[in-house]
C-alpha cells in the first residue's frame, strides 16, 4: 500500500510555482499525494495531474480570531479524515495550524518549510511585538517535535528559531530555495536599446516595490536611459499589497511599466538586462533563482533570504535594504556597463547550476519523506590516526542524526571503528605516491564511492584524502566539503629537485580541490594559513582554524611525576620528520652523563612513509639499550603518568595531539620552533622552543627541566590550564559542527 503524503500550502498557484515538481516526484516514486489549500484558477489543472485536492479557508490577514479558529479546526477535521502517512506544511499559517493539528492526531511523520519568516517577522511597533511573542509560542508547539523537520531556505531564518529555542539543531535541513529546472532556462543575448531594469514578484510594500518606483524617480529626473518594468500582480488579501489604483498611477506619470503576471519567465527575463529585487526579508527568492538561470545581473537588498540568492559582486549586487537612492545609484552604474552585466549574468548561471537545480531539492525532499538521514563520510589515510583524532566528531555526528561512514586503509583498527557503529568503507590508498596506477585507483575508488552514497558533507583529513578525495567531491557534485590541513608533512618540508616538483604539483591540485564552491578549509595553525594565502592556494574566506583534535581533559589527569627515575618520553610516529634522529643522538650525550634519565620512544614506525624511520636501525637502537621502545600505545595518559618531560623535536607539524596530551597530562614539554610545535605551547610558560634539527640546543633544554624541577613543575602547571581552555574536546566538536553548520547553510540540500 502507497504511503499518504499531503501537502498543507496556503493557495493552490503557490504550489504550482514553488512544490509541484516536488509532489510530482513523490507521485511518481509511489506516494498517494494529496494537497489542501485555497483555490484560485489552478485546482482543475492540478486535479488533472492525480492529485487529490481538499479546499481550505484561509483568511490572508489573520486580524479575525474567529476566522483562525475555524481555519484551525478546518485544517484539523481534514486531516483527521486524510489521515496522512507524511504531511508537508509549507507558509506561515499552514505550518503553525498544521503542526498543531498534526501533533495532536499524532502524524507520525511532518516536514515543514519555512520560506521565509514574512511580515510579522519584520514589522516594528508594539503591536507587531505582541504578534511575535505569540506567534513565536505557536510555532514551538507546531514545530518542536522529535519527528519534525524543519526546512530552512537561509540561515538567518533558521538561526533565529534556534536562538528562541522553537526548533532543536537537530530538526533542520537546509535547501537554498525550491530551484529550478534548469532545461527549462536559457541564457538569451542582453536586449538591444534603453537597459531594462526588472523585478518579478507580487507586488507588495515588503518587495520593495515603493523603493523601485522611488528609484525610477530618481532616474528619470537625472535623465538616465533606463526602462523600469513591474512584472506581477497585486495581492488583494495581503495587507502589504500595493494597490491597482497606485500602480496605474505610476504608469500614467510613465515612471515604470507594468507587463502583470507573466507565466514564460524564462521568455519574460530574457527582456531584462538586469533583475531587481529591493526586498525587506525573504526565504530564498526564487525570482533571483530563476535571474540566475536566464543569466541575468541582479541587484537586490542585503537582508536574510536576499543575500543568499546571489554570490555578492559576482552574480550581482547588493544595497542596503529600504534606500531607494542607493537602489537608484547601483542601478545606474549596472545599467551603464553591458559587459559587466553579462559577466554577473554567467557567473550566475553557473551559481544556478550549482546550487539551485531542482533535481538537487527534489532528491533532499524524496530522502525526507523517506526518513533518509544526511550523509557525512569522513576520508582520512589511516584508520588509527581516525581513531585518535576523529572519531569524537564522527560520533557526535551520529548522535545528531547523520549517518556516518568512514573511509580508511585497511587496519586492525577498522574493527573498532564498525564497533562504534560506523559504516566503513576500505581504500586501496598507497602511502608512497610513486605508482601512477595505485593513486589513479585511488582517485577512482573515491569517486565511485562519492557517486554511490551521495553524502551531503565530506570531512577530508590528510594530504591524499583532501586531494583525491576533493577533486572526487567536485566532479561528483558533493554540496559541502571540509577539508583539514593537518600540517604540510614531508613534500613542504624536504628540498631537491624531486620534492620541489612534487610541492608544484600538489600546490596545482590544492588549488583545484579549495575551488570547490562550498568548501572549507581547516588549519590548525596560523603559519600554515597563511603558507596558502600567500601562495594563492586557498581564498581567505574560506580558510579556517581550529587547534588540533582535542582532548577529552576526564581522560588525561594529573598525577605526581615519578620521583624514583627521570624519565623523558618521545611519542610520535618513528618518522626523521618527527625529529627521532635529534631525539636519539640527544640521549645517546645525555645517557653518558646521565646514566639513570631513561628515554622512552612510543610509537611505530610507518613503512610506506617515505621519512619513516628502518626497522633494522630500530633493532639496532634496542641492542645499544639508549632508548627504550614502547611501541604504539593507545594508552598516552599512562605512558605521560610515568613520564617526567615530553619531548617533540619535529621539523613541522600541523598541531601535534601528543603535545596537547602532554599539557592535560601534567608535563612540562621540549619541542621545536617551528609552525604547529610552538603553537602547541606557551614558550617559556608550558615549555621550552629549540631551533629545529640541532641536537646542542635539545640537549641543554632537557638538562635544564632535568635539574630545575621547579621550573619544570610550573611548565607542568601552566600546561594543564592551556589545555582546560584552548584544547578542550567539548570546544573542538563544537567548532567543527560550526563549520559543518556553516557548510550547510551554503550548501543546497545539506541538513
Amino acid at each position: 500500500m502507497s504511503k499518504r503524503l499531503l501537502f498543507i500550502v496556503n493557495v493552490d498557484w503557490f504550489f504550482v510555482s514553488h512544490r509541484l515538481p516536488i509532489a510530482l516526484a513523490a507521485q511518481r516514486e509511489g506516494y498517494d499525494v494529496h494537497l489542501a489549500c485555497n483555490y484560485t484558477d489552478q485546482a482543475d489543472y492540478l486535479t488533472s495531474l492525480g492529485f487529490t485536492l481538499h479546499q481550505l479557508d484561509l483568511t490572508r490577514s489573520g486580524t479575525g480570531i474567529v476566522s483562525e479558529v475555524v481555519a484551525f479546526f478546518g485544517i484539523f477535521a481534514m486531516l483527521k479524515k486524510v489521515r496522512p502517512d507524511i504531511v508537508h506544511l509549507v507558509t506561515i499559517k499552514p505550518v503553525i495550524y498544521g503542526g498543531i493539528a498534526s501533533r495532536l492526531l499524532r502524524i507520525k511523520q511532518r516536514v515543514a518549510s519555512i520560506s521565509g519568516l514574512g511580515y510579522l517577522f519584520i514589522a516594528r511597533g508594539i503591536r507587531a511585538s505582541l504578534l511575535r511573542s505569540g506567534v513565536s509560542l505557536l510555532y514551538r508547539f507546531a514545530l518542536r517535535t522529535r519527528n519534525t523537520k524543519v526546512i530552512f531556505q537561509n540561515p538567518d531564518d533558521k538561526q533565529l528559531l534556534l536562538e528562541q529555542g522553537i526548533i532543536e539543531p537537530d530538526q533542520v535541513v537546509m535547501i537554498r530555495g525550491s530551484g529550478v529546472g534548469l532545461d527549462s532556462y536559457t541564457v538569451s543575448p542582453l536586449p538591444s536599446g534603453a537597459p531594462v531594469v526588472m523585478l518579478v514578484a507580487r507586488l507588495l510594500i515588503d518587495k520593495g516595490v515603493l523603493e523601485f518606483v522611488e528609484a525610477a524617480k530618481q532616474l528619470n529626473k537625472q535623465d538616465i536611459n533606463v526602462r523600469m518594468v513591474l512584472v506581477g500582480d497585486t495581492d488583494d488579501g495581503n495587507p502589504k499589497s500595493v494597490s491597482s489604483a497606485d500602480i496605474a498611477n505610476w504608469v500614467a506619470q510613465g515612471i515604470v511599466e507594468h507587463w502583470g503576471y507573466q507565466k514564460d519567465i524564462n521568455a519574460t527575463m530574457a527582456k531584462a538586462t538586469i533583475v531587481v529585487l529591493p526586498s525587506y526579508r525573504e526565504g530564498l527568492p526564487k525570482s533571483l533563482i530563476e535571474a540566475a538561470a536566464c543569466g541575468r545581473a541582479v541587484i537586490t537588498t542585503d537582508v536574510p533570504g536576499c543575500r543568499d540568492a546571489i554570490s555578492a559582486n559576482e552574480t550581482g549586487v547588493l544595497v542596503p535594504v529600504k534606500d531607494a537612492t542607493t537602489l537608484a545609484t547601483a542601478i545606474q552604474k549596472l545599467s551603464s556597463q553591458p559587459d559587466l552585466c553579462l559577466q554577473m549574468g554567467l557567473a550566475g548561471r553557473a551559481l544556478a547550476e550549482n546550487a539551485f537545480d531542482i533535481n538537487k531539492v527534489i532528491e533532499t525532499h524524496l530522502a525526507l519523506y523517506r526518513g533518509e538521514k544526511p550523509k557525512m563520510v569522513f576520508v582520512v589515510n589511516i584508520a588509527k590516526f581516525f581513531l585518535s583524532h576523529w572519531l569524537p566528531e564522527a560520533l557526535e555526528a551520529k548522535q545528531r542524526g547523520y549517518d556516518v561512514h568512514v573511509a580508511t586503509m585497511a587496519g586492525p583498527e577498522v574493527d573498532q571503528i564498525v564497533a562504534a557503529g560506523l559504516e566503513h568503507h576500505v581504500i586501496p590508498l598507497s602511502r608512497s605516491g610513486k605508482n601512477i596506477v595505485l593513486e589513479l585507483n585511488s582517485f577512482w575508488y573515491l569517486f565511485r564511492l562519492f557517486k554511490k552514497l551521495q553524502p551531503e558533507l565530506l570531512h577530508l583529513m590528510t594530504i591524499k584524502p583532501v586531494i583525491y578525495g576533493g577533486i572526487a567531491a567536485r566532479l561528483t557534485g558533493v554540496p559541502g566539503v571540509l577539508a583539514v590541513v593537518t600540517g604540510l608533512g614531508y613534500v613542504f618540508i624536504h628540498h631537491g629537485l624531486r620534492a620541489m616538483l612534487t610541492r608544484g604539483l600538489v600546490s596545482f591540485l590544492y588549488k583545484r580541490v579549495f575551488a570547490h564552491p562550498n568548501l572549507l578549509a581547516v588549519f590548525e595553525n596560523d603559519s600554515d594559513m597563511q603558507s596558502f594565502l600567500d601562495s594563492k592556494i586557498v581564498a581567505a574566506e574560506k580558510a579556517r582554524i581550529i587547534n588540533g583534535a582535542g582532548v577529552d581533559l576526564t581522560q588525561y589527569a594529573v598525577v605526581p611525576e615519578p620521583e624514583q627515575e627521570f624519565i623523558v618520553t618521545f611519542a610520535a610516529r618513528l618518522l626523521k620528520d618527527k625529529g627521532f634522529n635529534e631525539f636519539v643522538a640527544s640521549a645517546r650525550q645525555l645517557k653518558i652523563r646521565y646514566p639513570k634519565i631513561r628515554f622512552w620512544v612510543a610509537g611505530d614506525t610507518d613503512e610506506g612513509n617515505p621519512a619513516s624511520v628502518s626497522p633494522d636501525i630500530i633493532v639496532q637502537l634496542e641492542a645499544e639499550a639508549v632508548v627504550e621502545f614502547l611501541g604504539f600505545r593507545d594508552d598516552m595518559p599512562v605512558v605521560f603518568a610515568k613520564s617526567n618531560l615530553v619531548v617533540l623535536p619535529s621539523y613541522r607539524e600541523g598541531l601535534p595531539k601528543v603535545l596537547i596530551e602532554a599539557a592535560a597530562c601534567g608535563r612540562a614539554i621540549i619541542t621545536t620552533d617551528v609552525p604547529g610545535c610552538r603553537h602547541a605551547i606557551i614558550a617559556g610558560e608550558t615549555g621550552l622552543l629549540v631551533p629545529v634539527k640541532q641536537i646542542q640546543p635539545l640537549i641543554d633544554a632537557i638538562e635544564y627541566l632535568f635539574h630545575n624541577k621547579d621550573r619544570r613543575l610550573q611548565m607542568a602547571r601552566q600546561g594543564r590550564k592551556l589545555a582546560e581552555t584552548k584544547y578542550s574536546i567539548a570546544n573542538t566538536v563544537d567548532a567543527y559542527f560550526q563549520l559543518y553548520a556553516e557548510l550547510a547553510a551554503k550548501s543546497d540540500r545539506v541538513s
